[in-house]
């Protein structure tokens, strides 16, 4: 299917770049150094973005490695994990909690990605809804004739839209079997532009970003702008703190210098 006629019978989908866009702000919230050889801090984000868990641990070569990590059915007293499932490309092992230090995105070890979509097949909806609605702008009204009118109606319309003083047409020219069917539109894209700058607000405070909340008419009292930052300060730090300590455990057992910071 051509661009052309996605243009002409359809609205764009824009789910995939908005999801792109999306998981690039989440994926530089914040910053490693010090990791083991071949893992930048880049992809140590989108493991936790897309997986929610990431092992750190030193394979049977004596190789440090974090990757993805999954529960591997054993578990203690109180229910938590005490092996884990690692997976990379080709590649796949099983590691003790006793080996290794988990890293989790967020307390409960999920994973932003599954949101980021939500959100970006949300705001889609909405920009495509702008976009048929902006389009039905453009059709003033719908003209039914007969099939021999046609031309001469269309002949009529093109030099309206020349700005004609006089428009002649043939004598005996009939146009009373042509019916005109107006179009009643409302125009939506003030209200639906709105709704996409919530949308997106939720998003970033979902991710712990900041975001200006400017889109209510009257202006913001000072409360509702502290409690905003406090969400948005509480969604950064929680998962954070998870990153920070897992951190300080890793050091601790492989005897590194690994450092996780805010960016």
């Amino acid at each position: 299917m051509s661009r052309k006629k996605d243009k002409q019978e359809y609205s764009i989908n824009h789910t995939e770049q908005l999801y792109n866009r999306f998981l690039n702000l989440a994926l530089n919230r914040f910053t490693w150094s010090n990791l083991p050889e071949g893992l930048t801090s880049r992809k140590m984000e989108e493991f936790l973005c897309k997986h929610g868990k990431v092992m750190f641990y030193k394979n049977s070569q004596g190789v440090l490695l974090a990757l993805p990590c999954y529960d591997g059915g054993r578990r203690n007293y109180y229910n938590e994990p005490i092996e884990y499932e690692v997976v990379g490309v080709g590649y796949q092992d099983k590691v003790s909690i006793d080996d290794g230090v988990v890293i989790r995105n967020n307390a409960l070890g999920t994973c932003d990605d599954d949101d980021i979509l939500l959100f970006a097949e949300r705001i889609n909806e909405v920009e495509q809804t702008m976009d048929v609605n902006l389009f039905q702008q453009n059709i003033n009204s719908i003209l039914l004739c007969d099939e021999k009118e046609r031309l001469t109606i269309r002949n009529i319309i093109q030099q309206i839209r020349e700005f004609k003083y006089v428009i002649i047409g043939k004598k005996g020219l009939a146009l009373s079997s042509t019916e005109v069917l107006n179009n009643n539109t409302p125009y939506l894209i003030d209200k639906l532009q709105l709704q996409k700058r919530e949308l997106l607000n939720e998003l970033l405070t979902f991710l712990g970003i900041n975001n200006a909340n400017t889109d209510k008419k009257e202006r913001l009292i000072v409360d509702e702008v502290n409690a905003n930052n406090d969400f948005i300060l509480v969604n950064l730090d929680h998962m954070f703190d998870e990153r920070e300590k897992a951190v300080k455990e890793i050091n601790k057992k492989f005897g590194l210098n690994i450092k996780v910071e805010k960016r």
